[in-house]
């Protein structure tokens, strides 16, 4: 399905299947090389070096790092989609070989009745669902030591990183951008940054123990 993505007033960043395709390969190809922390976060030089440089060149286009990040948005938005189906009966299955969701005709046509905008995934493949699972899965949300450096290649870090499990739907866009201190080579800043943690952890342990 081709989505037109809007880019400014009156303007549209066009998205073919084949250039979400590989944007969702590329990303997960990330996750699985290390290239996110165990947040699902990454630095946006990793999303523009490794991702972007790979997905214009192949495709002749331009795409920007905001077009990455409103389209990272909308297949999140699918994938909880497929999400909601899997939930939604036991009966419902993902079949990795046809690449499609199958259910008994009854359960298709109760979910159906409840969502009859989502007619087009009774019979449509979803080649992408393996990787969208991998990025938006939802099994980063581990909870990291406040006294140990984030395991992310160190060469990477820069002023800005992005969340790709982001699940504020107040936000414009599915990746939380924050301004980060984290120097490697010794910043005071990030230091105090790792001070203030272990003290709410400290605090926090105190509390669970009254």
């Amino acid at each position: 399905m081709m989505v037109n993505q809007r880019q400014g007033k009156g303007e549209y960043i066009q998205w073919r299947p084949e250039e979400s395709k590989l944007l969702i390969e590329l990303v997960a190809s990330c996750f699985k090389e290390g290239w996110a922390d165990p947040n699902g976060k990454m630095f946006k030089k990793t999303v523009e070096t490794k991702i972007l440089s790979v997905l214009n060149d192949k495709f002749n286009s331009r795409k920007t790092y905001k077009n990455f990040n409103n389209r990272m948005k909308i297949l999140k938005n699918q994938y909880r989609d497929f999400v909601n189906l899997l939930h939604f009966d036991s009966k419902v299955q993902w079949n990795p070989i046809t690449k499609k969701f199958t259910a008994p005709d009854e359960v298709w046509n109760a979910y159906l009745r409840d969502f009859p905008n989502q007619r087009h995934m009774r019979n449509e493949k979803y080649e992408e669902y393996e990787n969208m699972k991998l990025v938006f899965g939802g099994m980063r949300r581990l909870a990291r030591s406040h006294s140990q450096p984030c395991e992310v290649r160190k060469n990477e870090i820069l002023k800005q990183e992005v969340d790709l499990t982001n699940d504020d739907d107040d936000d414009d866009e599915v990746h939380e951008i924050r301004e980060t201190e984290t120097d490697v080579f010794g910043d005071s800043s990030n230091y105090a940054s790792v001070k203030d943690n272990d003290l709410l952890a400290k605090i926090c342990t105190e509390l669970r123990s009254v």
